[in-house]
């Protein structure tokens, strides 16, 4: 059981064949636990320091994809944690987080990208990254949202609190922290409970929790490009028009005509199709 960086991935992939080829005869399996994927923007990458492009994010999904169908038996990289993913930084951009959405809807990788709507960048005194944002004016006293505080809903070493520089992302990540956590307590406030039904209902429409985020975000980019910022109650709204437009009001999809106002006469044999 192994974790690795993407980068290394691509790098060990041949020997991983060959090890793989080697345990044909043996009960013995290679099961990767975590990749550190972290994010498909190269800017975000840049900002992380990670010191390779987000093709190289795309390779690594290629080497797991290609070692899960050359050798079913021996590998897997889907039960033991998937893909880490930080989708949430102080200086992530609307259409970074679209991106990074796009890329996981469209490889159906979401539900191994662990904490897509929720992997926020954690911030330590010492770290270069907690330097740039203190610089950037974008370390903050507290938390408003008790959410937003991931290291300590995680049982991590207590972060110093953070706000985006854009402030459109501030009500986008309040909704989809809430979209990807189960594991918050109902009644929990009421944000929490308008958008648990909104994640259920969705689910009954056919709406993916990603799908409906991805429609979050270019809601909240539109809004703020013509008018004010939304507020995160503003998004859960546009979030529940969304989904009633794929709730279907009959059986297979048809739209059923309203019954006619006027008294019908007659017997049921005389109606023709």
């Amino acid at each position: 059981l192994l974790d690795c960086r993407s980068d290394l991935l691509v790098h060990v992939y041949p020997a991983l064949q060959r090890a793989l080829a080697a345990l044909a005869s043996t009960p013995h399996r290679i099961e990767l636990c975590l990749v550190g994927i972290e994010n498909f923007c190269t800017r975000e990458l840049d900002r992380l320091n990670k010191g390779f492009p987000s093709t190289t994010n795309l390779a690594a999904l290629r080497c797991l994809f290609l070692l899960e169908q050359e050798f079913p038996d021996r590998f897997g990289f889907r039960q033991h944690g998937g893909l880490s993913m930080i989708t949430f930084t102080p200086w992530t951009r609307p259409e970074e987080l679209l991106l990074n959405l796009s890329v996981c809807e469209l490889l159906d990788i979401a539900p191994i990208a662990g904490k897509l709507l929720s992997g926020r960048l954690r911030l330590y005194p010492g770290l270069p990254l907690h330097a740039r944002a203190r610089e950037d004016g974008l370390l903050a006293d507290r938390y408003d949202d008790p959410l937003l505080d991931t290291a300590r809903l995680n049982l991590y070493e207590p972060e110093v609190p953070w706000r985006f520089a854009d402030p459109v992302m501030a009500p986008i990540s309040r909704v989809l922290l809430r979209i990807g956590n189960d594991q918050v307590p109902e009644g929990f406030d009421a944000l929490t409970d308008v958008v648990r039904d909104l994640v259920h209902r969705g689910a009954e429409a056919g709406v993916t929790p990603v799908d409906l985020a991805c429609h979050l975000v270019r809601s909240a980019m539109v809004h703020a490009w013509e008018g004010p910022v939304p507020s995160a109650e503003d998004l859960a709204a546009m979030g529940r028009r969304y989904v009633e437009q794929h709730i279907s009001p009959g059986p297979a999809g048809e739209y059923w005509a309203q019954a006619p106002a006027w008294p019908v006469h007659g017997p049921q044999t005389d109606l023709t199709v």
